[in-house]
């Protein structure tokens, strides 16, 4: 099945068009093969927090991009198209409303996630595009983090089973737009950064810490725009600190491990470096030169309280994960409300997941 994804996310609007097929052998896992995918910025999550609603320019400027996107997908000739809002569209007064807009003027069906059902697209789109996490052992303990422009997605799993999750309010553009920082950042809004991440990370602390099977540090997968920004800034240092290795071509950042001390390498430039110094540097994206310290200091505050030791990269994530529940290969993910009519859907506020379905196992059953 050709399967086409429109994803209303807090930084950018993307869109993916891919095949999925399913298991070729029992207790196989599904195939997904990403066939063209397109996105442009529109940072709505600095808007949304800053005014609590998505006003009248940028509602236009949204509209445009969906079209155009929408289009973009079509033309590849889906079988079937859904299209997701995530924490901007979650958080704003007005996100069903522009969500309806959004899905008329796209074609595509648009339905708002909550922060739950993120976190399970993004677990499972992790897994199916990282054969690493598909070879773990039934009871190897993980996290699963997506930095986004609204939220950061976490989520605790064994092995190929995601046991629980929870969103929280530490996405990049949210957290720029609240505190519109200097340039460089400043050691004061390093501290209110940290301090604000650390406050909403606490539940996340508190679960993990109650949890007796747990010892030290664990592992993480990562995703996200921001994540991969930060994992080539990385690449470009360490391949600085190796002349040998100049020449080597591009960085391949998808299942690349950062280590703790890279990621605090990659900071520490960063809060000293101007505006100037992001944009003219190579290996950061002109998209990403305003937003990336903010970015940096909120992942660098999640990786200490996780207590995570080091993190795999990687560049599947909600939109795969989503493609594979449109093809009805994974169960649908939670929403709050429906887009076209705004009628709340009956669902708890709770943010924490504990389904057993959620799991491989649910794709070995096929």
């Amino acid at each position: 099945m050709r399967v086409g994804v429109l994803d209303l996310g807090s930084s950018s609007f993307h869109a993916l068009v891919a095949e999925v097929r399913p298991p070729a052998r029992a207790g196989g896992a599904p195939d997904l093969e990403r066939l063209a995918r397109d996105r442009e910025l529109l940072h709505l999550g600095t808007v949304v927090a800053e005014q609590g609603t998505v006003p009248a320019r940028e509602r236009a400027a949204a509209r445009a991009v969906a079209t155009r996107l929408g289009r973009f997908i079509r033309s590849l000739d889906a079988d079937r198209c859904v299209g997701y809002g995530t924490a901007a569209l979650r958080s704003a007064a007005n996100g069903a409303e522009v969500a309806a807009e959004l899905s008329e003027a796209s074609g595509v069906p648009i339905k708002i996630l909550d922060g739950r059902g993120e976190a399970e697209l993004v677990f499972t789109g992790q897994v199916a595009g990282s054969s690493f996490l598909r070879d773990l052992s039934g009871d190897e303990p993980w996290l699963s983090l997506d930095l986004g422009g609204g939220s950061l997605e976490i989520g605790f799993a064994r092995g190929n089973d995601l046991e629980w999750a929870m969103s929280v309010e530490a996405g990049v553009a949210a957290l720029y737009g609240l505190l519109r920082p200097g340039d460089p950042l400043g050691a004061p809004e390093r501290a209110q950064i940290g301090g604000h991440v650390a406050a909403t990370l606490a539940p996340v602390v508190e679960r993990l810490s109650s949890d007796q099977r747990l010892h030290g540090s664990l592992p993480a997968v990562a995703s996200g725009g921001t994540v991969r920004a930060i994992s080539r800034l990385s690449a470009s240092q360490a391949l600085a600190s190796a002349p040998e290795l100049h020449g080597a071509g591009a960085v391949e950042t998808h299942g690349m491990e950062m280590s703790l001390a890279s990621l605090l390498g990659v900071d520490r430039w960063l809060a000293g470096a101007s505006l100037a110094d992001r944009r003219s540097h190579p290996d950061i994206p002109e998209r990403r030169a305003e937003l990336l310290p903010v970015g940096t200091a909120i992942l660098r505050t999640a990786v200490a309280a996780l207590r995570i030791d080091h993190l795999v990269v990687s560049d599947w994530g909600l939109r795969e994960g989503a493609a594979l529940a449109a093809a009805e290969l994974v169960p649908a993910p939670g929403l709050v409300r429906l887009a076209r009519s705004g009628e709340e859907l009956a669902r708890s506020g709770e943010e924490t997941l504990a389904d057993p379905r959620y799991a491989l196992a649910a794709w070995r059953a096929i």
